[in-house]
């Protein structure tokens, strides 16, 4: 709340449940959301449709700390009232 010069604690409190429900909990590329890109970018210039997205997207590190299982860990390791304690 500090950091972001939030006065109201309600509004805080909203804005990180907000955060919560949205943020992916483990963050994988968005291929999906890339394709997307790609075709509204390709009415500008049609190379871009060429472009294959799987080439671009590199998930290595993000699936090896997925398999040693750091992100289950992260969110395992805050309970509420942790979470709590770091809007202040």
């Amino acid at each position: 709340m500090k950091k972001l010069r939030i006065k109201d604690t309600l509004t805080a409190e909203e804005g990180y449940q907000d955060t919560v429900r949205t943020l992916a909990r483990k963050p994988y590329p968005a291929v999906e959301g890339m394709r997307n890109v790609q075709r509204l970018l390709k009415t500008q210039n049609p190379r871009i449709g060429e472009v294959n997205i799987e080439d671009l997207v590199d998930n290595r590190y993000s699936r090896k700390l997925d398999e040693r299982g750091f992100f289950d860990r992260i969110y395992g390791k805050y309970t509420k009232s942790d979470t709590d304690s770091l809007l202040c």
